[in-house]
């Protein structure tokens, strides 16, 4: 992925282009038409229409889902990329040369990224991505290895309860609680498998 560094970037994946001190091109990140996937249409916001930072500039839509685009600045939409309309995927194939709004007497820009803090950000968010990823791959081969019901009397009972919905006073959080005390000592048993 590609954060080019003339642009500045927004965490909702927006990228910013300032041509002068008060007007500026928005559209989306690499990452952002990545992550939606083919898009078949897009609802541009209309000209002359304010738009404020942290609220829905347009929305897209892939094959997917339906994605709002968050305006990362606030100001004035004085212009619209209306050959989006026909050829949304254009955001697909340039997302940094397809833009979709031009925007006039901006301000509230002091929180945009530069490109390397957006990619630091990405790449952190993609590492805690990866992260449960791990703990999920993780937990179902405990899961495989050990069968549910090691995972169960080897899981915190408040753990237990939280999974299965059950209350405190719930009769398998006792016998759960009961069962560990039972086996505190014995710290490598394990439940026989068939």
């Amino acid at each position: 992925m590609t954060f080019p560094e003339e642009l500045k970037y927004s965490r909702d994946d927006e990228w910013v282009k300032m041509l002068d001190d008060t007007t500026a091109l928005v559209g989306i990140t690499d990452y952002a038409q990545s992550e939606m996937g083919d898009l078949v249409f897009i609802n541009l916001p209309v000209a002359g229409d304010a738009c404020e930072k942290g609220v829905a500039l347009c929305d897209i839509e892939s094959v997917k889902a339906v994605s709002d685009v968050v305006c990362p600045v606030t100001g004035e939409v004085a212009e619209v990329n209306e050959e989006l309309a026909d050829a949304p995927e254009t955001l697909n194939n340039d997302p940094y040369g397809a833009w979709i709004a031009k925007i006039e007497n901006i301000s509230d820009f002091e929180e945009l990224l530069t490109a390397e803090e957006y990619r630091a950000y990405r790449n952190c968010s993609k590492i805690s991505f990866m992260r449960s990823q791990v703990t999920a791959h993780e937990n179902s081969r405990r899961k495989e290895r050990y069968g549910i019901w090691d995972l169960i009397f080897l899981t915190p009972p408040s753990s237990v309860s939280r999974c299965l919905r059950l209350s405190a006073s719930s009769p398998l959080t006792i016998f759960t609680r009961a069962f560990r005390t039972i086996c505190s000592s014995a710290t490598s048993w394990r439940f026989p498998m068939a």
